[in-house]
């Protein structure tokens, strides 16, 4: 009874969909961002332009949070210490403050231009590449990736396969299925109406 204060289960352990979303999110997330960040390219007229690039942003804070509210379903809150619960909450709030910024600035500038949240975008991207990462020096723990890193020619093999991969995989999502949705769009909203073909030919 005395040790059940120190040794407790951090995860609850349930099979189901969400626990596949929980565990492979990341798969889900590199996928949707490659996906709009072609949209955004092909939209864009085909060139690099960071008001449309930027909204990127948006789906990653979006299936960020939603990781972040499905991983409660397996986590022992009432047993985790209080600073973890702050730091999860922290999390959600940020990712959901971000596509919010996007629509307030929107609703409130009016001319679909969004500088303030470009910025935001810009900051965001900074920290989740990286850059604005902590610079503190840490042991390795047991099990750690440095303890558990792959020698270096599998680690070459692995890498060169994935690249190969994957760069098949968005090309053709780029040019065979993005490409086409934008001149269906474009068209969608360039042909009028019927109602309209009917006023007209009254």
């Amino acid at each position: 009874a005395a040790l059940s204060g120190v040794f407790f289960k951090t995860h609850k352990e349930v099979a189901g969909w969400m626990s596949m979303f929980v565990n492979f999110n990341t798969v889900f997330l590199f996928h949707a961002v490659a996906f709009h960040l072609s949209a955004a390219y092909v939209f864009a007229g085909n060139t690099i332009n960071w008001e449309y690039v930027s909204t990127a942003v948006i789906t990653h804070s979006v299936v960020k949070l939603l990781a972040e509210v499905a991983s409660l379903h397996f986590r022992n809150l009432p047993k985790e210490p209080g600073a973890d619960v702050a730091v999860t909450v922290t999390r959600c709030v940020a990712f959901a403050v971000t596509p919010l910024v996007y629509f307030a600035e929107r609703w409130w500038r009016g001319d679909g231009h969004v500088p303030y949240f470009q910025a935001l975008a810009a900051v965001y991207t900074l920290a989740f590449a990286g850059v604005a990462s902590s610079p503190v020096r840490r042991e390795p723990y047991m099990g750690s990736s440095t303890q558990l890193a792959t020698p270096i020619k599998e680690r070459i093999v692995y890498t060169l396969f994935w690249i190969t991969v994957l760069s098949v995989k968005l090309t053709f999502g780029h040019y065979l299925l993005v490409s086409p949705l934008r001149e269906a769009v474009i068209k969608r909203g360039a042909a009028p109406s019927r109602s309209v073909l009917e006023q007209g030919e009254r």
